[in-house]
């Protein structure tokens, strides 16, 4: 469910072309009719239109009869007479399509597309709208081409085709040469003072907002403060309202609240009673806990929105209301809201079905079936989400069936219907899996995030699958899954597909391998286990998922050398018999050599090289590698001794970040390992670095700088001489190398580099990059090392690496074990801040 904005895009012309003399009074009513209309006085616009219309028929003018029932039809639609609309637009385009292609048949077209989008009736609308294009292109009209094309837009996203409809939003602003998965900032730089009409600000706006919705919140704050100016020059309220509320929910995503309170007020301050700022703020009032401001804004809401017509956007306005209204009875349960609650979406339902808008129909009653369901009325909810499912499927509408699916699993295995919510589960992930390129461009008007409505999905039949005594079948279907969500996650996080290359899976590449896949469901901690049997096995740890994170959290609070030391072996020891304990037995008796794990939630910001046993860190006994995914890319295995390393840093101060002299030494010890071209400090700018990387082929690329990892791509970067080297265009460059077939990156190392702080994801920002650049290997650090003890390791890194038959998780380990002897450095601080990513051979 989407919101609904129409483009009403008719090029007004109040004199019909070529109209007999006798027939001037007839355009005169026109004339006349359109003055009502604009005054609001819909029944004397009617009178006189009807009677321009009957006039014109009597003179058999097609076109001032046809621009008539165009007329006609706005006001039918403006006071929601659906059929009168259908039917009056409906004769408009029969009598033009007698004639020669003109502006009046486009102008009916469009007018057409509004009715059925209205209508939801979003298929036909596209193909109206498509219609309309031809013609105007068939009489040159610019205006009228861009006008369509941005209609086009609004009806690609509704129906999901999320890309199309940004590309096809560009095109309508004549920027053509590239399309919207290379649209930067940059690229708008060049063209942002070129536009400055209503329809060019509306188009704009749309972009922004599409922007926004992919987690691109730079630039669709650039393209939302253009269009938002060109609304305020020309003094468009309706259009300055909308804007500044698409300004709040961009400053929603950069987790500016006040910010975002500040432009729902100044778009509510407009005066337009406008609903949706309203909503908007509901929803952030809810979110920052204030439920007597919250119940307060509903009232007044509610009132507003009971005045309203029936129409799909009114419709949608009054189930978003529902939905907050949900969320605030999670917390402050009142049956009676509750009862009332129930009464209005009954009433949304029966409006919705005397609109015939599917759509409506299908969100109500999963809305309705949410309420029953947080009221554990199990079986009614099961009855209203199942209708909501049925027409989901009756239009084929992914996103309805997708959610119906989802809520049923929950309401089934609630009712210990364990099979059946399984295939109801299995049923929602498969939609997700189909629509993966597009996970995260649905607008925030249904309120649909990834963290918060996609990931929940995956883990509730994670959940489901792993009972105890879970067979095999359900032991391999949920390492699917997870592997399914990882994928999503990265995908999430990029808002592209991440896994371009040919996988291959870890059990082929290393038979010898023990694979550990940790999973955090909301009540548990499961394990499951992949020895080269191929045996499955999974255990279990029962403590909520918050406690978990805390316990994780302060684990890597005591990895500081002043914490204390008996409290982070405490913890360590605890988190060892989570995820080691169960199985060392098994361990030592198949006497395994290296562990792969697949990390989840905030797992992945802890160092599992220095978990304890009580006697021993783990790093002592195995090599260790993370998987990013399930796959891995296929590995080159020769030895690395006589290959070429590209090697850059930076030891200067530069953009606010401190110095790093052990850089220079750093840079020395990989030298005197391996043959290497460096860029040091003046040397490593950005041009220079990505030159290097296309130009030549390094197997290992190095680089030694400041750096952060964090869950939000436009927040994770490496620092170069000259500026910010974020990941986008660091990926860029390195898949670029691969798509130009020169030798794949074997070894990607990035020395100096940390996760954010406070941010529980972050460490997947370094997944991504570790998938997306295509390097068959990255090792990287969690947190910024020490730097006198990091050019110590990475220099004894490199020089095992260049042994015969030492592979990159043991040339780390033996590096990780030497420093452990050292008592300078023993300290887990030091060195088990190195990870590696990906392949380990």
């Amino acid at each position: 469910m989407k919101k609904i904005f129409l483009i009403i895009l008719v090029i007004l012309s109040f004199t019909v072309a070529v109209v007999a003399q006798d027939a001037v009074n007839y355009t005169q009513l026109l004339n006349q009719g359109k003055q009502q209309y604009d005054q609001g006085n819909y029944p004397a616009a009617i009178e006189h239109w009807e009677a321009a219309r009957e006039g014109f028929n009597q003179e058999d003018d097609l076109l001032g009869e046809s621009q008539a029932l165009i007329y006609l039809t706005w006001v039918y639609q403006d006071t929601f007479d659906w059929i009168k609309a259908t039917e009056t637009i409906q004769e408009s385009i029969r009598l033009l399509s007698t004639q020669q292609p003109n502006l009046l048949l486009a102008q009916a077209l469009n007018t057409q597309g509004n009715v059925e989008l209205a209508m939801g009736k979003t298929q036909s609308a596209l193909t109206s709208w498509e219609t309309a294009e031809k013609v105007y292109t068939l009489l040159e009209d610019e205006q009228g081409i861009k006008g369509s094309k941005i209609n086009q837009a609004q009806a690609l996203k509704e129906l999901g085709y999320y890309r199309l409809a940004c590309d096809k939003l560009l095109e309508s602003l004549e920027i053509t040469q590239v399309k919207c998965n290379n649209f930067n900032l940059v690229e708008w730089e060049k063209h942002q003072d070129n536009y400055h009409s209503e329809l060019e600000a509306i188009a704009i706006h749309a972009l922004g907002v599409n922007f926004q919705n992919t987690g691109n919140y730079s630039l669709a704050q650039s393209l939302l403060e253009s269009s938002l100016d060109i609304f305020k020059k020309l003094d468009i309220p309706t259009q300055i309202s909308t804007n500044l509320t698409s300004l709040g929910n961009n400053a929603l995503g950069l987790k500016a609240t006040d910010i975002a309170l500040n432009y729902y007020q100044q778009a509510i301050a407009v005066g337009l009673n406008n609903l949706e700022p309203e909503l908007k703020l509901l929803n952030l009032l809810i979110q920052l806990e204030q439920p007597q401001e919250a119940r307060d804004l509903i009232e007044s809401i509610t009132e507003q929105i009971q005045q309203l017509p029936p129409s799909r956007h009114n419709l949608y306005l009054q189930i978003n209301l529902a939905q907050s209204w949900l969320k605030l009875l999670a917390v402050t349960a009142n049956n009676n809201d509750s009862k009332y609650l129930a009464e209005v979406l009954a009433q949304v339902l029966v409006k919705a079905q005397d609109l015939g808008d599917t759509n409506s129909q299908a969100y109500a009653l999963i809305t309705l079936g949410k309420l029953y369901e947080q009221n554990q009325q199990l079986t009614e909810a099961e009855r209203l989400t199942q209708q909501a499912l049925e027409l989901g499927i009756s239009i084929n509408a992914s996103e309805i069936i997708s959610q119906s699916q989802w809520q049923l699993a929950r309401i089934l295995a609630q009712q210990g219907k364990v099979e059946e919510g399984i295939i109801a589960n299995q049923a929602a992930i498969e939609i997700l899996a189909q629509q993966r390129q597009d996970l995260v461009a649905v607008e925030s008007q249904i309120q649909f995030n990834f963290i918060e409505e996609i990931e929940p999905i995956y883990r509730h039949l994670i959940g489901l699958l792993l009972q105890p005594s879970a067979s095999q079948d359900n032991l391999k279907q949920a390492r699917q899954v997870l592997e399914s969500l990882q994928i999503a996650k990265l995908d999430n996080f990029f808002n592209t597909p991440c896994l371009t290359a040919k996988p291959q899976s870890i059990e082929e590449l290393d038979t010898t391998a023990v694979v550990i896949y940790p999973i955090i469901l909301a009540d548990r901690l499961e394990v499951v286990t992949s020895f080269p049997d191929g045996i499955l096995t999974n255990y279990r740890t029962n403590l909520p998922e918050d406690k978990i994170e805390t316990i994780l959290r302060e684990y890597r609070s005591y990895l500081n050398p002043v914490a204390s030391n008996q409290n982070r072996l405490i913890i360590s020891e605890q988190i060892y018999d989570w995820l080691i304990q169960p199985i060392e037995k098994q361990l030592e008796e198949a006497k395994i050599k290296n562990l792969v794990f697949v990390l989840d939630g905030y797992l992945r910001n802890i160092p599992l090289a220095a978990l304890y046993d009580g006697e021993k860190y783990l790093i002592e006994k195995y090599n260790l590698a993370i998987a990013p995914s399930l796959q891995l890319l296929e590995s080159d295995s020769t030895n690395l001794t006589d290959q070429k390393a590209l090697v850059a840093g930076l030891s200067e101060s530069r953009q606010g970040f401190s110095p790093l002299p052990g850089v220079e030494t750093e840079v020395r010890e990989i030298s005197a390992n391996i043959s290497s071209q460096v860029l040091l400090n003046q040397d490593f700018t950005t041009i220079n670095i990505a030159n290097k990387i296309n130009s030549a082929s390094f197997p290992i690329i190095h680089l030694a700088t400041h750096g952060q990892f964090s869950s939000q791509y436009k927040d994770t970067f490496l620092i170069t001489w000259d500026s910010q080297l974020d990941i986008n265009q660091l990926s860029q460059v390195l898949t670029n190398r691969e798509i130009s077939e020169a030798k794949p990156i074997e070894l990607l190392v990035l020395s100096a580099c940390q996760t954010a702080k406070g941010d529980r994801r972050a460490a997947l920002g370094l997944a991504g990059l570790a998938v997306r650049s295509g390097a068959r290997s990255t090792i990287a650090t969690l947190w910024s090392v020490n730097d006198a003890s990091s050019a110590i390791l990475i220099g004894k890194f490199y020089q095992n690496l260049t042994q015969e038959k030492v592979t990159k998780a043991q040339a780390l380990r033996q590096a990780q074990v030497a420093m452990l002897e050292d008592e300078n450095y023993n300290h887990p601080y030091y060195w088990s801040s190195f990870i590696l990513l990906g392949n380990w051979f």
